[in-house]
């Protein structure tokens, strides 16, 4: 995994792209690659790319890629690349080659949507070729692509802070920010920033020169496949078994993530079935206060299938210096508390390994979250209601709306329809920025077995109604994995992988959370009404656990606007 950027002047008349630019772009992206460093610049256009090295020898991943007059920059991984060397090209690879040295030769052959939908991986490309550029992201929009048109001229970079320092006034989006408040993170727009936008999941940009005029086109939905047709547990395991070993490669042992709830307990396992060489990582409190700490399980799960395990403890000491850092690594505002166990944990991990694996994405295919059980038995009101942190009333922008988050109505939709338009949008923004930045920035590649192009449309084939069963998602993973898992671990109520928010009734802690509150020239009081949850802080009395969440949400948001936005301005 890598960090791209660049430029294409769209016509001769474009004004230069000066070297402070171009110094910018190189170092937006030099966190996302630690290995190698490597750049095309002409008087048309700029490529810009960093390597954190997983796959090929360093001469076989020089970037950009190119054929004749066309450019490739990439950045991601491919994991059927060798599959489509011989089945699609009848280029058997050797051992020390690139997986993206597999898409140019696939772009000559299928062009771009044939190509992009056969690739089976988290990714983000450009493709320069003599009449325009293309710009695209994987199915689920893992690997993030920004781009920024100013002056003529397209600007594109892995990292968001690099356009914002390049764009000429970065003016907050007052409905994103809306956004954030109510929904913990960036809505369909996935950035704060008016002007900057992010290619969406599962499309490609395509830009002419000499104009610009953008084409979107998808080229990868869930609803190509039609859900009406059976799964049987084995294909179910068999699905996550491949998946599992095509992400397993490397030189190095790989690390896995392990909580001790079912998604996380179905990868650990299956890897020790497959005797892959790992170690599995858990964090927590080991705090008698804490009901939520997850080392207990995790512990009795590593032992009773003889796993490599290790605890990591969250020093409480500990914790402002991780949720700045965290806040800086994650480039936009994410309310997430776990951003900071993620610090953590990815510090540490990256130490030993380059790739981890996670369970990342089974509650989004598999329905596991409480809220889709609210919408089925009460209704979209109280989903938005159950997703949300914020009310709308509480912002100073008496028009918002939630269809500014969704890009469409969420009304009138059944639980298939919603879920899927929440795993475009919160997903992405919510978690999968996570686990890219926070562990990409120390050198650490995720990656997810329940993310696998093939998974996720065995997925579609079913129905949403037996995906959720008597009240419980995830029903087919359940029923697939309790002969082997056991039913305390497939059927035990969901809990969350959270920050112990308990914390916060320490003293030093309380202060330092809630700062921003009691300091009315804090720029939050620009956007939210903050009067009910500062008279409870003041009283000391009364705060409940979503009164936490939003201290914790006012916090990351004064920290990035500070540390970020006007560190962007500077």
């Amino acid at each position: 995994m890598c960090g791209i950027a660049g430029y294409l002047r769209l016509n001769a008349a474009s004004p230069a792209v000066s070297q402070a630019q171009i110094q910018i772009l190189r170092e937006s992206i030099a966190a996302r690659g630690p290995d190698e460093t490597m750049e095309c610049i002409d008087e048309h256009q700029g490529l810009f790319f960093s390597r954190l090295a997983i796959t090929g020898s360093p001469g076989n991943a020089r970037q950009p890629f190119q054929d004749g007059k066309s450019f490739l920059l990439f950045n991601g991984e491919i994991y059927n690349y060798r599959e489509l060397a011989v089945a699609e090209l009848n280029m058997p690879l050797a051992a020390d080659r690139c997986d993206g040295e597999v898409i140019l030769p696939l772009f000559h052959r299928y062009g771009m949507a044939g190509t992009l939908s056969r690739l089976n991986g988290p990714f983000a490309l450009a493709w320069f070729r003599p009449d325009g550029m293309m710009l695209a992201r994987d199915s689920v929009g893992k690997k993030p692509l920004y781009y920024l048109c100013q002056d003529e001229t397209l600007f594109f970079s892995s990292d968001i802070t690099g356009l914002m320092k390049i764009k000429h006034e970065i003016d907050l989006d007052p409905y994103a920010v809306g956004d954030y408040f109510i929904f913990k993170s960036a809505g369909v727009k996935s950035s704060l920033i008016n002007g900057i936008s992010e290619v969406p999941p599962g499309y490609f940009l395509w830009v002419n020169h000499g104009r610009y005029q953008p084409e979107l086109c998808r080229f990868f939905a869930e609803t190509d496949v039609n859900p009406d047709s059976e799964i049987t547990p084995e294909e179910l395991i068999t699905s996550l078994n491949q998946s599992i070993q095509l992400r397993s490669v490397n030189d190095k042992p790989i690390a896995s993530l392990l909580s001790g709830g079912l998604d996380s307990s179905i990868i650990n396992y299956l890897l020790q079935q497959q005797e892959q060489t790992f170690r599995a990582y858990t964090i927590g409190s080991n705090d008698v206060d804490d009901p939520l700490d997850e080392i207990p399980l995790a512990t009795e799960f590593a032992e009773d299938n003889r796993i490599n395990h290790q605890s990591l403890l969250l020093k409480t000491e500990a914790v402002p210096e991780l949720l700045e850092a965290s806040v800086i690594a994650m480039e936009q505002p994410v309310q997430d508390p776990i951003i900071v166990n993620s610090l953590a944990l990815a510090r540490h991990i990256g130490r030993e390994h380059r790739v981890l694996l996670t369970g990342d994405g089974a509650d989004e295919l598999w329905l596991g979250y409480d809220r889709f059980r609210t919408f089925a038995e009460c209704g979209v009101e109280d989903y938005l209601q159950a997703l949300s942190l914020f009310r709308p009333e509480s912002l100073h922008l008496p028009d918002y709306h939630p269809e500014h988050y969704f890009g469409v109505s969420p009304y009138g939709r059944d639980l298939a329809s919603l879920a899927e338009l929440e795993r475009s949008i919160r997903f992405k923004n919510y978690h999968l920025t996570r686990m890219d930045r926070i562990f990409m920035k120390n050198g650490l590649e995720t990656r997810s077995p329940f993310l696998d192009t093939n998974h996720i449309r065995l997925c579609a084939r079913l129905s949403a109604t037996r995906k959720f069963f008597q009240g419980k998602g995830k029903w087919a993973l359940r029923l697939a994995f309790s002969g082997t898992l056991g039913q305390r671990i497939c059927f035990r109520k969901k809990q969350p992988f959270t920050f112990p928010l308990h914390y916060f009734r320490q003293p030093e802690f309380f202060d330092y959370f809630t700062s921003p509150l009691n300091d009315r020239q804090s720029i939050v009081h620009d956007y939210v009404d903050l009067s009910e949850l500062t008279g409870k802080v003041s009283r000391g009395v009364g705060l409940n656990e979503s009164d936490y969440h939003k201290i914790w949400s006012v916090k990351v948001f004064e920290l990035w606007h500070r540390r970020v936005y006007r560190g962007c301005l500077s």
